[in-house]
């Protein structure tokens, strides 16, 4: 697993523990998590609540793509059943950020949840959950 340097940052913290055991757990449960050749995102089931901030969703992303990503702009659609919690939204997952994620791992990616789709996103789980990412980009 690759934790990216925002989260480096809060090591140590109640949170920082939360969220590797999370992710720790998440990814020996999925063992067989992304594609060869891609970079994927899988829905975690859970989520942040942030007092001065928007809900975030918690996902690992898993890089089967080949290379060393930095700068990574992508796609997403995300479902919740036939509802759309991100349409079409372009995420960009930034070098100073996120650092440089290796070959054949996965890391903790929070998406900021848009207002209005949280309670969408609270009832949601990965099996419930349809993902699709495209115009994955590398700077």
């Amino acid at each position: 697993m690759y934790i990216p340097t925002a989260l480096r940052e809060s090591e140590g913290t109640e949170l920082y523990n939360e969220v590797i055991g999370v992710a720790e757990d998440f990814t020996t449960t999925n063992a067989n998590l992304g594609e060869e050749e891609l970079f994927t995102l899988s829905y975690t089931g859970y989520f942040i609540e942030n007092e001065d901030g928007p809900l975030q969703a918690f996902f690992m992303g898993i890089n089967r793509v080949g290379t060393p990503l930095t700068n990574l702009s992508f796609t997403l659609n995300f479902l919740v059943g036939e509802e759309a919690v991100w349409e079409n939204t372009v995420f960009t997952l930034y070098e100073d950020e996120f650092g440089e994620q290796p070959v054949n791992t996965a890391m903790p990616i929070f998406l900021d949840v848009p207002a209005g789709k949280e309670e969408l996103l609270k009832g949601a789980t990965p099996e419930q959950s349809f993902i699709e990412i495209f115009d994955l980009e590398v700077e």
